[in-house]
C-alpha cells in the first residue's frame, strides 16, 4: 500500500512537472535517434532546431540550404555538406554556440568568400564565429568554418583574418579537411564526442574543461606534408582577392608568439596545424616575389577603419573574456577557487555573456557548490536557450540535488536542439532512477551499454542494473 501511495505521488509529480506518465514516446524518439549510431546504415544526426529571426542560422545538412553561391555538382558535394550537418553543430555547441552579434558572421563571410571564389569557385563557404575563450579556427570538409572569439580577438587586421581564412579554405579545396575527418571515421568521431562528455566523472562531467582546451575528437589533424602546398594556394587566393600575401606569414609569426606566451590557448590550434619556423621562413620568402603561386598585380590598401568598425562590438568585450581565458587557466591547473574570481570578474563587465555565466556555473560545480552553480547556469540557458551546452548542465547538477524532473525537462530540452546524444540516454537514465521509475532507468542504462562499456559512465550503469535487479 505505501508502494502504491508513493508511486501515486511520483506519477502526480511527473505530470506536473511535464513529464509524460508513459515515456514510451520519448524512448521510442531517442531509439530512433541512436539506430544511425549504432546501426550499420549512414548517419543522418539531426542538427540545431531553426533559429530566432536574431540568431546565427547555423549551418544546414543540405548544401542546398546553404546562401552563398551555388555549389559546384561533383559526386561528394552532397555527401561532405552531409558530414557538416552532422558534425559542425555539436562542435560549435562543444565552443559553446554561436556569438550573439550577427553581424560578425557577415563580416567574416564577406572576406571568405572571394578567397573561395579563387580557390574553389561555386564551393560552399560558410563561417561563424563561436563564444569559446581559447585560440582556435577549423574548417569541415563541406565548407563550413569556425573561429572562436578568443582568436579573432588576437588577430591585429583583416589581412590577418584573411589569411586565416584563406589557408583553411585551402586546405579544405585541397581535400585535406576530408581526410583530416575521413567520412569513413564520422560514426566514431561523432560517438567519441556524444559520449566522452559523460564519461570523465560519472553523471556530473566537467563540460569542455579537458585538456587540450578546445581538444575533439571532430576536430582532424592535418598531414604535415600536405601544408606547403596548402600554403601557396592560400598565398595566391590572398593576392587574387586583393590582400597582401605577406599577412599570411605575419599571422603565423604572431601565432607563434602566442603560442609561446599562452601555450593552453593555443595548443588545439597547434595540435592541428603545428608551428614551424621552417614554414614560415619560406612562406616569407613565396610571399615576398611575385610568381607562380603570388600573380602580380596591384594590392588594396587595408582598410583599418572597415576592420576597426566591424569588430568593435567583440572589441568592447576583450577584458571580459581575458578574464574567461584566465579562468579556463585555473580550471585547467585545478584550482576552482581562483577561477570562480576570474570568471566573476568577467561577468561584472560582461553581465549578459552566456559563456561567462556557464563557465562560472563549472567552477562552482567543481567546488561542490551545487546549488550555487544553479543560478549562473540556468541564467545560461535563458541568454541562450538554443545553446545545448547549459541544459545539460544543469540537468547533472539537477541529478546532483536529486531532483529528477527538472534533470529530465532539461535533458529534453538538449535533445532536441543535438539530438541522438548516447549520453543523454544515461543522463535520462539517472533522472527516471532518481523518481523512482526503475524499469524505465534499466532500459535507459541498457541502451547505454550497447553504444560503449567503457568508462565510468558504463561503470554506474552496469552497477546500477545489477542493484537494480535488472541484467546489464
Amino acid at each position: 500500500m505505501k508502494n502504491q501511495v508513493a508511486n501515486g505521488r511520483t506519477r502526480r509529480a511527473g505530470l506536473r512537472s511535464g513529464i509524460p506518465d508513459d515515456p514510451a514516446c520519448a524512448r521510442t524518439r531517442q531509439r530512433r535517434r541512436l539506430l544511425a549510431l549504432l546501426g550499420s546504415g549512414p548517419l543522418l544526426m539531426g542538427g540545431c532546431a531553426a533559429p530566432r529571426a536574431a540568431d546565427p542560422a547555423p549551418p544546414p545538412p543540405p548544401a542546398a540550404a546553404t546562401p552563398g553561391p551555388p555549389a559546384v555538382a561533383s559526386a561528394g558535394t552532397e555527401t561532405l555538406a552531409a558530414v557538416d550537418g552532422q558534425l559542425a553543430p555539436h562542435q560549435f555547441s562543444l565552443d559553446l554556440g554561436f556569438v550573439e552579434e550577427g553581424d560578425l558572421h557577415d563580416y567574416l563571410e564577406e572576406v571568405a568568400l572571394p578567397l573561395q571564389a579563387a580557390l574553389d569557385p561555386g564551393a560552399a563557404c560558410r563561417v561563424r564565429v563561436v563564444n569559446a575563450h581559447h585560440l582556435n579556427a577549423y574548417a569541415f570538409p563541406g565548407g563550413t568554418l569556425g573561429v572562436t572569439r578568443g582568436l579573432l580577438l588576437a588577430l591585429g587586421d583583416e589581412g590577418e583574418l584573411a589569411a586565416l581564412l584563406a589557408l583553411l579554405l585551402a586546405l579544405r579545396a585541397d581535400g585535406q579537411v576530408a581526410r583530416a575527418l575521413p567520412r569513413s571515421q564520422v560514426r566514431e568521431r561523432l560517438l567519441a564526442s556524444t559520449v566522452s562528455v559523460s564519461q570523465a566523472s560519472a553523471w556530473a562531467p566537467r563540460i569542455g574543461l579537458a585538456e587540450p582546451l578546445g581538444g575533439s575528437p571532430l576536430l582532424g589533424r592535418y598531414d604535415r606534408a600536405a601544408l606547403p602546398q596548402a600554403d601557396r594556394r592560400a598565398l595566391a587566393a590572398l593576392a587574387q582577392a586583393g590582400y597582401a600575401p605577406m599577412r599570411l606569414p605575419a599571422l603565423l609569426d604572431r601565432l607563434a608568439r602566442l603560442s609561446q606566451a599562452q601555450p593552453a590557448l593555443l595548443a588545439t590550434l597547434n595540435d592541428c596545424l603545428p608551428d614551424d619556423a621552417t614554414r614560415r621562413e619560406q612562406l616569407r620568402q613565396a610571399a615576398s616575389r611575385p610568381g607562380e603561386w603570388v600573380p602580380a598585380g596591384p594590392r588594396a590598401a587595408p582598410d583599418t577603419a572597415r576592420w576597426a568598425r566591424r569588430v568593435a562590438w567583440l572589441q568592447s568585450r576583450r577584458a571580459g573574456i581575458a578574464a574567461c581565458q584566465a579562468g579556463e587557466l585555473a580550471m585547467l591547473q585545478g584550482d576552482p577557487t581562483a577561477a570562480r574570481a576570474h570568471f566573476e570578474q568577467a561577468l561584472a563587465r560582461l553581465p549578459q555573456d552566456y559563456a561567462a555565466h556557464l563557465r562560472l556555473a563549472q567552477a562552482l560545480q567543481a567546488q561542490g557548490l551545487l546549488r550555487e552553480a544553479l543560478v549562473p547556469a540556468e541564467h545560461a540557458r535563458s541568454l541562450q536557450p538554443r545553446e545545448a551546452q547549459a541544459h545539460r548542465l544543469a540537468a547533472t547538477l539537477h541529478l546532483a540535488l536529486r531532483d529528477g524532473a527538472a534533470a529530465w525537462l532539461a535533458l529534453e530540452q538538449y535533445d532536441r536542439l543535438l539530438p541522438g546524444d548516447p549520453g543523454v540516454i544515461f543522463l535520462q537514465g539517472v533522472a527516471y532512477e532518481v523518481l523512482g521509475r526503475t524499469r524505465h532507468a534499466a532500459e535507459h542504462y541498457r541502451t547505454y551499454l550497447r553504444v560503449t562499456r567503457d568508462g565510468q559512465a558504463a561503470q554506474f550503469a552496469q552497477s546500477r542494473l545489477k542493484a537494480l535487479g535488472y541484467s546489464p
